[in-house]
């Protein structure tokens, strides 16, 4: 004989939706005893899909708490509309869904670096100054899909200096970064142009901020959601200078 199953959870409905994560409640039934009836239940699994016939299911999350009326799916992508459902269990774990409910996860662009300023300390005309691993910049998407990273200048330091992809020279310097997975990286990692940032700023990609001995898991496009990076930075100091005073370079991080 086949076991009885459960009867459909009621009440389902979406209950709060995160930057990552779904989550689901319902009306909980009593908890079930050995051969129970119809009347109770076991456990229960959510489960989720981008289909409304659930062919394929995404992922699932499952409790054998009758007494919970609450579960979550994690780990989803921003930007669809997903379609979720309850099952509640029998005492063989057999499960009986209540209706389908869809639910639309925005995407949502999202970055956070661990470290802000870099102190060169004193620059010379004509000096190289490349970050330290103590300096190095973690990046991590914060987001909820796949994005790219662009980095530009917030102007120039002062009236007189110029930013160049080209080699440094009077009055003009060159400020570069990569995205590497590096202990440290070596200067001739830094490709001018390619990874040279200026006001007019570029986005990363295979060669722009890249260093080309990487995989694309190392580097600026393309990042995953909640996936790191590690950032660097290079400057080379204008040969000449009439500038004698501290300067700041401001350098933007965008998400795109």
């Amino acid at each position: 004989t086949a076991p009885t199953l459960a009867r459909p959870a009621a009440g389902s409905q979406i209950y709060a939706v995160h930057v990552t994560s779904i989550t689901v409640n319902w009306n909980a039934l009593p908890q079930s005893p050995p051969e129970a009836s119809s009347m109770t239940a076991e456990g229960y699994i959510l489960q989720a899909s981008l289909q409304a016939d659930f062919n394929p299911v995404l992922a699932s999350s499952i409790s054998y708490g009758a007494a919970l009326s609450t579960l979550s799916i994690v780990g989803l992508d921003g930007g669809y509309t997903y379609f979720f459902r309850v099952g509640t269990l029998n005492w063989a774990h057999l499960p009986k869904f209540a209706v389908t409910m869809a639910q639309e996860l925005p995407a949502i662009l999202g970055v956070s670096i661990d470290n802000s300023a870099w102190a060169m300390g004193m620059v010379l005309k004509g000096s190289v100054h490349a970050m330290a691993p103590g300096n190095v910049i973690n990046v991590v998407n914060t987001g909820n899909v796949g994005q790219t990273y662009r980095l530009n200048l917030v102007g120039e330091p002062n009236a007189t200096w110029s930013s160049t992809a080209g080699n440094p020279a009077p009055e003009a310097y060159r400020f570069s970064a990569i995205f590497s997975d590096g202990p440290a990286p070596e200067a001739d990692w830094f490709v001018p142009p390619d990874d040279a940032v200026l006001t007019s700023g570029q986005p990363a990609g295979a060669s722009a901020y890249a260093h080309d001995g990487e995989g694309d898991a190392a580097k600026g496009f393309g990042v995953p959601a909640g996936s790191p990076r590690k950032l660097w930075l290079k400057f080379e100091a204008p040969t000449e200078t009439g500038i004698s005073t501290a300067q700041s370079i401001v350098v933007r991080l965008t998400a795109q």
